[in-house]
């Protein structure tokens, strides 16, 4: 099963900072947020852990540069990254990313 995506919405650094706990994790990457509470990777969930509620864009590319989020089980798409600041994707209207076909496209 793959990443549903909630709609259209941007995510502020500090909302983004306020869901950092296991149970409430939320992870920006390439500029989408994430949440990534039910996602379970045993070897990587310290890492995963550790980067809740920032931006893990640099992190989560160094190990996994060819690895879509929106193709991870128990992985939900929040929204955008509001942060002119945010490294890797911009997108500009992301109502369009509708499927997870097209987040991957636009990813790659």
């Amino acid at each position: 099963m793959s990443a549903s995506f909630s709609g259209e919405r941007l995510i502020t650094e500090e909302e983004l900072m306020k869901h950092c706990m296991p149970g409430d994790l939320w992870i920006a990457i390439k500029g989408i947020v994430y949440d990534v509470s039910n996602f379970k990777h045993r070897p990587g969930q310290t890492a995963i852990n550790r980067l809740g509620g920032k931006d893990g864009t640099e992190t989560f590319c160094r190990y996994h540069p060819h690895i879509n989020c929106a193709r991870l089980p128990g992985v939900i798409i929040i929204g955008k990254l509001d942060n002119k600041k945010s490294s890797g994707l911009s997108i500009k209207n992301i109502s369009s990313l509708g499927t997870v076909q097209d987040v991957d496209e636009n990813i790659d």
